[in-house]
């Protein structure tokens, strides 16, 4: 598992929902990107961000990572909107 330097943090997007509140099936290119996700590795010097923790993001933040076990973002702490 990547481990993050200094401020930084990975985070493992929640899932997109692929269907309408009225059962509807959303196409993958009209869905929008996710705003949340859960806190999988935080760097040495995060101050309010810990592993596990549910947190929200803007939509555009962070880089996108693939790795073998699954798509995560890296994060600033600083990008972090708030914990939930």
């Amino acid at each position: 598992m990547l481990r993050p330097l200094e401020n930084r943090v990975l985070v493992r997007a929640f899932e997109a929902s692929t269907e309408s509140e009225g059962g509807l099936v959303i196409p993958e290119a009209a869905q929008e990107a996710p705003i949340g996700g859960v806190v999988v590795a935080a760097g040495s010097e995060c101050q309010f961000v810990a592993e596990g923790d549910e947190v929200l993001y803007g939509k555009y933040m962070g880089a996108e990572v693939t790795l073998p076990e699954g798509e995560f973002l890296i994060l600033r702490e600083s990008e972090v909107l708030g914990i939930l």
